[in-house]
Order: C-alpha cells, then structure tokens, then sequence
C-alpha cells in the first residue's frame, strides 16, 4: 500500500481515510513520520487518539491546525487532542454521544459549544510496554490462578458489576472484543479486569475478602501483558479524588497527565 501526501500539518479542516493515516502513523515498523510530530507530540496526552488510531476501527477524523478529532467506531465514543480552543466550536458542530477531550484547559468553551452536556474530570493515565513494571513485593497465594475470559464469564461480571456506565449488553460485548482476565481462588471465580469497547481499561473487581492483597496489581498487569502486545499503548481514565487506582498504576510504571482531562457525555450512547 502506498503512503498518500495528506499533507497534515497544513492549516485548515482536513478529512483523512483510516487505511492511509493508519499507515502513515504506525507503518515502517510503529516509526511515525516526522511530520506528526508536532501532532502527537507526548504520548500520554495523546494515548487515547492513538490507541484509536492504531486499531484503525475508527472515522470521522478532522483536524485544523494541531487539533484533531476521531471517533471510535465500536463504541461512538469521540477523542480530542486540543491545540487551539477556538478550533472546538468547528470540531464539535456533528458530535454527539460521548467525548474524551484532552485537556481541562477549555472547559469553558466546551460547555459554550456543548450547553446541554454532563461533564466530569477524570485523570488520564498511560503505558507502553517499555514503561510497564511486574508488580512488586506482592506474593501470590498458591490458590491463586489467572484464566483468560471468554463468554462463560458473562453472567459472573454482569452480577457483580456495580456501574451503571456498563449494561449487560456493553459488558458481552466487551468480553466478546477483548477479553480479560479472570481470578480464580481454588478454581472459585473472585475478580476479574477488562477492557472498555474504546480500549479504555476497566472496570476491574476483585472479591470483598481479597482485596487489599495486591490482586487489583496482578489483574492489570497480567492483562496488560496481553494487551501490549497487540496495542502499542494503553490507557485508562481514574477518579482523581481515588488514591487506590493511581497508587496501583503508578507502581505498574503508568504515567500520569498532570491536567485533568474532560469525559462529556452529549446523550445516552447506548
């Protein structure tokens, strides 16, 4: 497949096929073409457009200038990189659903140009594989077991889930495009951690009487081991009033971005 002249660091509202920035992005072995580098500058701030990217299960791509707007396919979700506040107005005139916005420094205009949304802050963390450490100083009961998830898991997580975020129909889905990893305690089913359809970590859930004896650590590493092999990064949005995940993320090797970032949700998207 030959690279196409997209011309992308050029001023003003450009529409882009997935197959050719896919290409351009991650082709020559994962090398990005110099001229996103300016685009994609910093890799945690960018996590969630280029995991979207690279997956290619994504449209709607614009950008102007340095911003730059794609929706995730399998779940509608939206992401935004903001280079300039002005270019949201133009960027958000056919959105709708839910929007991951980087960074919190404009939510005065997204609430402008968005007046009927819920906005929430969240704190946006990232990993590559070089990045990812083993959990530490943490020994696994012998009872203890990791298993791959697959559909027979279903009713398991939807009884134990707790967030309204995910229905019973998100969550088959869920497993059904990514998997998981399950805990078992002698061969009993006590947690498990998942990946949301946009490739957003979570949710996560261990058992009342295990927790707080480093299995939420062995969850996520030992699904993010699976998943940076096929993804290049990974990402995950935390509460930033809850300690227990950035402790846990943060001892995994996970960088944090120091301004929040904005989930915005516009309507039900499903």
């Amino acid at each position: 497949m030959g690279m196409q002249n997209t011309g992308l660091v050029e001023q003003g509202l450009q529409e882009i096929s997935p197959i050719s920035w896919n290409y351009m992005a991650w082709g020559a072995g994962g090398r990005r073409e110099p001229d996103l580098e300016n685009l994609f500058a910093d890799t945690v701030r960018d996590a969630a457009v280029l995991y979207t990217l690279y997956n290619g299960e994504y449209d709607s791509y614009m950008q102007i200038g340095s911003s730059v707007r794609v929706r995730d396919i399998r779940s509608g979700y939206f992401r935004f990189v903001i280079g300039d506040g002005d270019d949201i107005k133009k960027l958000t005139e056919d959105v709708s659903g839910y929007i991951i916005a980087v960074d919190a420094r404009h939510e005065d205009i997204w609430r402008e140009c968005l007046p009927e949304a819920v906005i929430k802050r969240y704190r946006l963390i990232a990993a590559t594989r070089d990045m990812l450490r083993r959990p530490v100083d943490k020994t696994l009961p012998e009872k203890a077991e990791f298993v791959w998830m697959d559909e027979s898991w279903d009713d398991f997580v939807i009884e134990k889930n707790t967030d309204e975020e995910f229905t019973a129909d998100v969550l088959r889905q869920q497993i059904r495009v990514h998997g998981g990893v399950g805990l078992l305690m002698d061969g009993e089913r006590a947690g498990f951690m998942m990946q949301h359809l946009d490739g957003e970590m979570g949710p996560i859930w261990v058992k009342k009487e295990f927790r707080n004896m480093g299995f939420a650590a062995w969850l996520t590493w030992e699904y993010l081991d699976e998943c940076l092999k096929k993804n290049p990064i990974i990402y995950g949005l935390i509460d930033p009033e809850n300690p227990a995940p950035q402790k846990v993320t943060r001892e995994l090797g996970f960088k944090s971005l120091e301004d929040d970032v904005l989930h915005i949700t516009v309507r039900d998207s499903f």
